[in-house]
């Protein structure tokens, strides 16, 4: 390829249509969009199991077992939603940092 402006432009053109390629903005969003996902994944395979395991039950074991499980996956959900937001925050704006 020739090391012009021109025909560089018209390389970067034609591949905006490409399904391979992701710009910065896009591959952020997606990366975001992953962590929602799974942890909408999560939500529904817990409510499927209170469902199929302890909606009708009346055995304090199981209902006892099945709290648990829920508040380890409220906390995991929590810490992942944290870090998430931790990491997106832009530590380098002063005029937030009270200085």
């Amino acid at each position: 390829m020739p090391r012009d402006a021109a025909s560089f432009r018209k390389f970067i053109l034609s591949t905006y249509h490409s399904k391979d390629r992701e710009d910065p903005y896009t591959h952020f969003f997606l990366k975001e969009a992953k962590n929602k996902e799974m942890i909408n994944t999560w939500i529904e395979e817990e409510k499927q199991r209170f469902k199929e395991i302890e909606e009708d039950t009346r055995d304090p074991k199981i209902v006892a077992e099945g709290n648990k499980r829920r508040e380890a996956l409220y906390d995991k959900i929590d810490s992942i939603l944290l870090e998430e937001e931790n990491r997106n925050e832009d530590l380098s704006q002063v005029s937030q940092a009270g200085v």
